[in-house]
């Protein structure tokens, strides 16, 4: 009954093909969450940063000309900027017009303007229902007890981390190509030398005791190649001392 088998090249390929994709796909899965964190840790800092210019200048009685550069430096900057007093009722946001703040909620149960009011500062990523979409916060409070609050569009974040990843898959992509290659590479050159030693040694079995194998694809098989190199010999000198018992 016949059997059909995979190729020793076949194997050795599949083999390196499936470590080579196992070695790339994990750190795409490891880091594509790291470097997520940090791109966020990133856009916190930055709104941290655009938080404490803003505050600088609203600590020292701003004026109403003042506070109105600052919203529109948020605009011009994609940033939202709310001042809200000690209460938390917004005085200011740079997303709506005066006559639609009021309509806004108290802010004072915010997760980053409740750490800014006890701590000086705070921070937290969430969904802003006022403007539909996801946003990194990051509050401050003055001395008077107001907090001005900095927001930065999450989508922001999540392209560059999407670049981030589209740039590291297409490195790892030609690690992967040229890996797979050198596989090819390898097998075949293993392949030529086992078929190198095939042909040694069906020479051998032909009656061709002169002939011995010389090169090897690896040490695993020196044992091998020793054990028929030393058949040969011992085959050759038998047949020499029969033939001069006979002469």
């Amino acid at each position: 009954m016949s059997q059909k088998f995979l190729s020793f090249q076949t194997k050795l390929f599949l083999a390196f093909a499936l470590v080579t994709l196992l070695a790339s796909i994990l750190p795409i899965f490891f880091s594509s969450r790291t470097l997520y964190e940090d791109r966020l840790d990133l856009a916190a800092k930055q709104a941290h940063d655009q938080a404490s210019i803003f505050a600088a200048v609203l600590q020292s009685a701003p004026t109403q000309t003042q506070i109105q550069d600052i919203l529109r430096s948020a605009d011009k900057l994609s940033l939202r900027v709310t001042i809200t007093d000690a209460t938390g009722t917004v005085q200011y946001d740079s997303s709506f017009v005066e006559s639609a703040r009021p309509g806004l909620d108290n802010h004072s149960d915010r997760p980053e303007i409740e750490a800014a009011a006890e701590f000086g500062q705070g921070t937290s990523v969430r969904y802003s229902n006022s403007l539909g979409m996801d946003l990194v916060y990051a509050a401050q409070r003055l001395d008077d007890g107001k907090i001005i609050r900095v927001a930065l569009p999450l989508a922001e974040v999540k392209n560059n981390h999407q670049l981030g990843m589209s740039s590291l898959s297409i490195v790892i992509l030609w690690v992967v190509l040229f890996c797979l290659l050198l596989s090819v590479f390898l097998a075949s050159r293993i392949k030529r030398s086992l078929a190198e030693m095939t042909e040694v040694v069906e020479l051998i079995s032909l009656g061709n005791y002169h002939s011995r194998l010389r090169e090897v694809p690896g040490k695993e098989l020196l044992p091998l190649a020793d054990a028929v190199n030393r058949m040969a010999e011992n085959i050759e000198k038998q047949i020499e001392t029969t033939t001069s018992q006979h002469i």
